[in-house]
């Protein structure tokens, strides 16, 4: 028995590794196995609208996205990676949709067209369903606006008193020197009439002593 051991014992070290080894990676498929069985194929994409503008209603609704169960990771992972993107292409859609759609009490038109929007964006491979929840009828749609009333400035109510005061006193100014230009065209004019009529009289008176 010694001598076999002695003979053999190489092949039985490499048969005990070979086992060991055998049973890590069984153990490592396993967890993997219960890591992809414990996610979700359901992903959520958020809260999205579609506005009716003829009747200004709006209605909401929650999105979902089912994902392949065989490649359930590698769809979540893009989805991810892409959410942007998603969202870019729900918004855009939502803001055209036709309101009549949500007239289906089963959304069917409604789901189809927003799973080609998906799948435009991420591929078939990644979405197979869209899960509407949510869902918010449509209902008159708010207009902007403040409900309380505004607050006077001080500081701008002073800029416009300073404001109209400068140009008060700039006008003032611009009327009283024109009065100055106008008293002095006059004087002018004056001087050199009187000036001239005296200048012809006297002459005048002259000549004829």
């Amino acid at each position: 028995m010694i001598e076999t051991l002695r003979r053999y014992w190489i092949g039985l070290l490499v048969l005990v590794l070979v086992s060991l080894h055998a049973s890590i990676v069984a153990g490592i498929r396993i967890q993997a196995n219960q890591v992809k069985s414990s996610q979700s194929c359901e992903v959520d994409l958020g809260d999205f609208f579609i506005l009716d503008t003829q009747r200004n209603e709006t209605a909401g609704m929650r999105l979902h996205v089912l994902v392949p169960v065989d490649h359930r990771l590698q769809s979540r992972q893009l989805i991810e990676i892409n959410q942007f993107q998603i969202r870019q292409a729900l918004e855009e859609y939502c803001r055209q949709a036709d309101p009549l759609l949500l007239t289906d009490p089963f959304l069917v038109d409604l789901k189809s067209q927003l799973l080609d929007t998906l799948v435009q964006t991420v591929g078939e491979t990644a979405a197979v369903d869209v899960v509407i929840t949510d869902f918010q009828p449509a209902k008159e749609t708010r207009s902007f606006a403040f409900s309380a009333p505004a607050t006077p400035n001080p500081h701008r109510k002073r800029m416009v008193i300073t404001r109209q005061a400068s140009d008060e006193a700039r006008k003032a100014a611009h009327e009283a020197s024109s009065h100055g230009d106008a008293g002095h065209g006059g004087d002018s004019h004056g001087g050199g009439h009187g000036g001239g009529h005296g200048d012809d009289h006297g002459g005048g008176h002259g000549g004829g002593h």
